[in-house]
């Protein structure tokens, strides 16, 4: 943001972080991926200070600009003393980086206290509230009825690309776990992404999976994540949906369900114009997600090519997630990891395994 700041200050143009980023700086949630701005400034004042600003079309941002893999949105043309109120009155906190001080333009401050969530001002898109109230429990520590959203009109549905910003706010959130089954609910999981409502009533063997079925396994992984990274919350949220179209017996209820989960994930992510290259590291990460839990009984020559794959470590955390949230526990984790630590000493590469160590092995 330093760069962006310096730009701001020296064109004299007015800005403060809105919506969810003045609340990630209220609650002290780490945000560095995604940063929303409100400005005083034109489309064309950007233009001319970022020359490299993309136009989305999305409803909360009229320009958005990339700066080391951080997303910046831009909502342009903001009286920030009285902005256009948001449906969710907490959504009108600004936040002033330069001062570093909030400030409250309606008097949000008793809602920030509050548990449940109420829509200050009657939406003209109910569609949109309902994203909101989605995004807003998978954010922060609220809850929302939702059996207020169940009239919803489910014929006419978020277009693709507001759908896969949708979907990427819900897995870079802290608790994606609350949006996803609040969307359950009120029934916008089944109208705008069936492939994952399938999941739904797909019985598992009480033995393994004392959790629950397919889709309340998936729901249990987030709680085991130690990062809120696309690539990985993706593949948790899609490492199991081959089981929705697998059938099998009593002794092997789901057979192949890493390869054809690696379809059906490219299929959905594809459908949701996701970059090709998310989209591949998905699927691979989908169609070996179960190779950890036998890693130190296989061969090497079956191993060794996805051992030295920047992947691996991901691969990893999902298998930790995985079996953490089911009746196997973490112990096959560690020795998958104690497996891989001997292979990089053995390459010479202990320092790419301690970079690993820091990142998902340590609390």
């Amino acid at each position: 943001m330093g760069n962006l700041k310096a730009a701001f200050q020296k064109a004299g143009i007015k800005y403060a972080y809105q919506r969810y980023s003045a609340l990630d700086k209220y609650f002290k949630v780490r945000n560095s991926k995604v940063w929303q701005i409100a400005t005083e400034g034109s489309l064309v004042d950007l233009a001319t200070l970022l020359p490299h600003m993309e136009y989305p079309g999305l409803p909360q941002a009229d320009a958005l600009y990339i700066e080391d893999d951080v997303v910046y949105h831009f909502k342009c043309d903001v009286n920030l003393q009285k902005p256009e109120r948001a449906a969710f009155s907490i959504l009108n906190l600004l936040y002033f980086p330069e001062s570093g001080s909030f400030r409250d333009p309606y008097s949000v401050y008793y809602d920030l206290r509050k548990k449940e969530l109420y829509e200050d001002v009657l939406s003209n898109n109910p569609m949109e509230s309902l994203m909101e109230a989605a995004k807003l429990i998978s954010c922060y520590d609220f809850f929302v009825d939702a059996d207020a959203y169940k009239s919803v009109n489910f014929a006419y549905l978020p277009n693709i690309d507001e759908q896969r910003e949708f979907l990427s706010a819900l897995m870079m959130s802290q608790f994606p776990e609350k949006g996803l089954t609040f969307l359950q609910k009120t029934g916008f999981l089944k109208a705008a992404w069936p492939e994952l409502d399938r999941m739904r009533n797909i019985k598992q063997t009480k033995d393994y999976h004392p959790e629950g079925d397919v889709w309340q396994h998936t729901l249990n992984t987030f709680a085991f994540r130690k990062r809120c990274d696309l690539l990985l919350s993706l593949s948790l949220l899609l490492h199991d949906i081959g089981k929705a179209v697998t059938s099998g017996t009593a002794n092997r209820p789901f057979p192949e369900h890493s390869e054809k989960g690696a379809y059906e994930a490219r299929k959905f992510l594809q459908r949701l114009k996701f970059p090709q290259l998310l989209i591949d590291n998905t699927a691979f990460l989908i169609r070996f997600h179960m190779l950890p839990h036998a890693l130190n009984r296989l061969p090497l020559y079956r191993t060794e090519k996805l051992m030295t794959s920047p992947l691996f470590p991901i691969l990893l955390e999902i298998y930790r997630a995985d079996s953490s949230s089911s009746f196997t526990g973490p112990e096959g984790y560690y020795e998958a990891c104690r497996v891989y630590q001997k292979f990089m000493k053995t390459k010479g590469k202990n320092a790419e395994f301690k970079k690993f160590q820091s990142k998902y092995l340590s609390d």
